[in-house]
């Protein structure tokens, strides 16, 4: 990095120097299965997905994520606010560990721009002014455990479902009266003297 003036990021010099890392997220698809029930829930905000994405497009990091809250109040947060809320336990919980292990390393955190601000949010309510008591307390740790299983807990993957409801079924419908429709001007003739009407205006 220094001899090529380059700036290398965090992660990757880790990853260079063999660093010890571990993921504190949960899974992609645990994001999507939340969300997709908080809009299943929330049918307003799921007919507005169809202006939103290619208006989301325009938006990253930060910006995005206030796109989506002022737009999809309800669904985004599980999204945003989740991701950031089982980043902060975690990252808590590998800390609450080093000490038990009396360990003096040194942590670095990760995290993507869009939920900065929320983690910092949540570690600065873990890590307060009583951080020292919680981190001895069995009270505290086990409320941190059962937060993080109720954000990570399984439930059923209803992205097929809306797909279904708001993408496939519409286009059968439009799909449906197109064809009824021609099927219509062909039966009443209509379809015939428009095709002439248009032949003798060419001639």
């Amino acid at each position: 990095g220094r001899l090529h003036c380059e700036m290398v990021p965090v992660l990757q010099a880790g990853m260079v120097d063999k660093r010890p890392r571990k993921h504190v997220g949960r899974s992609v698809f645990t994001d999507q299965v939340h969300v997709a029930w908080l809009l299943w829930k929330n049918p307003q905000e799921a007919r507005k997905v169809y202006w939103a994405f290619w208006r989301q497009r325009h938006y990253k990091d930060a910006e995005a994520r206030s796109f989506w809250a002022k737009h999809f109040p309800v669904s985004s947060y599980g999204y945003f606010e989740e991701r950031a809320h089982i980043i902060a336990i975690r990252a808590t919980e590998h800390m609450m560990a080093l000490r038990k292990q009396e360990m003096n390393n040194s942590t670095v955190l990760v995290v993507n721009n869009d939920i900065y601000d929320l983690v910092v949010q949540h570690l600065n309510d873990f890590l307060g002014k009583d951080a020292p008591e919680n981190f001895n307390s069995q009270e505290f740790a086990r409320k941190l455990r059962d937060t993080a299983e109720e954000l990570c807990q399984d439930i059923i993957d209803l992205t097929p479902l809306l797909v279904f409801v708001y993408v496939i079924l519409p286009l059968l419908i439009f799909q449906f009266f197109f064809n009824a429709g021609q099927y219509y001007l062909k039966q009443s003739g209509m379809l015939e003297q428009l095709m002439m009407g248009e032949s003798s205006r060419r001639l």
